[in-house]
């Protein structure tokens, strides 16, 4: 399994929103499960669920953690898409307000890894991509930046 952080886009408002609310560089996070399906809980799609390719021509910066002895397995994978977006959180964040069983990507993201057993502590009252990259950080995995146009090159 992989956790991806994904670094705002300078040319998205949301992104960018995402960033100042979360106090953190990064805007997005993604789960790669070990059969290689990317997946996260976007906005557009108002969902948890499989991600789109990265663009050839993307040169947004992402950072990537290798986690192999982990895995998002298909029964997680496949009950998580009746997620919704958790539009309030993000909204919220600052207060800890959100929507039980609704995610947004970063709350996507701490949730797989709980259910394999890593902790990811708070800095607030909601996590934050700076939060997700301290706490595996602090295990020792150490991420590996690349451009997301480079991601399936590696």
């Amino acid at each position: 399994m992989k956790i991806i952080l994904h670094e705002s886009k300078f040319r998205s408002l949301f992104s960018l929103g995402v960033s100042v609310v979360t106090e953190s560089s990064f805007s997005h996070a993604s789960i790669v499960d070990n059969r290689g399906i990317r997946w996260d809980s976007a906005a557009l799609r108002g969902r948890f669920g499989e991600a789109a390719k990265f663009s050839k021509n993307s040169q947004r910066r992402i950072l990537v953690f290798d986690l192999p002895d982990l895995d998002l397995s298909v029964n997680h994978s496949h009950r998580f898409k009746s997620y919704r977006y958790d539009y309030v959180g993000v909204l919220f964040w600052r207060i800890g307000l959100h929507i039980e069983k609704w995610w947004f990507c970063f709350e996507a993201a701490k949730k797989i890894l709980e259910l394999n057993g890593i902790h990811v502590p708070t800095s607030k009252n909601l996590v934050s991509g700076k939060d997700l990259r301290l706490a595996l950080d602090s295990m020792g995995i150490v991420g590996k930046y690349m451009r997301e146009c480079d991601y399936g090159k590696v």
